[in-house]
């Protein structure tokens, strides 16, 4: 699968080259291998990418490093990941990093225990509270996960949810996510005890 940087710039240079007589000189290549072919017989300098070109290609990149999407992984695998990742995180007693999965917004919503918490801050409060320590968070661990999608964009995930600690606890969760840009988050908890 293509990265979409790649497929942006093929349409890119696609729709210069239509528009030109010579579509060589047309095209405005997006990094410096697709420059050299674009300027074959041509001096080496103008095989450079502008510094345009080269502020975009970053800043894509950028955007693809910094979010939880994974190239090449079906949406069922990242959100498998993320669930993974957050796993690892409360066992290491780090809800701080946990809640990343969670859409840092006023309009998340938690409910649990007959309550509805609206909030990504309110939703942080209530771990911290009622897992001071990381003896009271235990070991946590996700199974029976089911992930359906909504369309492009958006997913619905159910599980089971264990917390290994003196007082073993341990139930179901429903969670909503939404792919906002490149980023995969619950917008939405619903979390019971068996």
């Amino acid at each position: 699968m293509p990265w979409p940087l790649d497929r942006n710039i093929s349409q890119i240079q696609a729709r210069r080259a239509s528009e030109c007589a010579n579509p060589v000189e047309c095209i405005n290549p997006g990094s410096h291998l697709l420059a050299q072919r674009a300027c074959i017989g041509k001096s080496p300098s103008a095989a450079r990418p502008s510094g345009r070109n080269v502020l975009a290609i970053l800043i894509g990149a950028a955007m693809v490093l910094n979010s939880n999407v994974t190239v090449g992984q079906t949406a069922e695998e990242q959100l498998k990941a993320i669930v993974a990742k957050q796993a690892a995180d409360w066992n290491r007693g780090d809800i701080h990093a946990f809640m990343q999965a969670y859409w840092n917004s006023e309009q998340l919503t938690f409910s649990s225990g007959g309550k509805t918490e609206r909030g990504w801050q309110a939703t942080r409060k209530r771990y911290l509270e009622q897992y001071p320590t990381q003896k009271e968070m235990g070991r946590l661990e996700f199974s029976a996960l089911e992930t359906h999608s909504l369309g492009p964009d958006a997913a619905l995930m159910l599980g089971e949810w264990k917390l290994l600690r003196q007082a073993p606890v341990a139930g179901n969760f429903t969670l909503v996510w939404r792919k906002l840009g490149n980023q995969w988050v619950i917008v939405h908890d619903h979390t019971s005890v068996r």
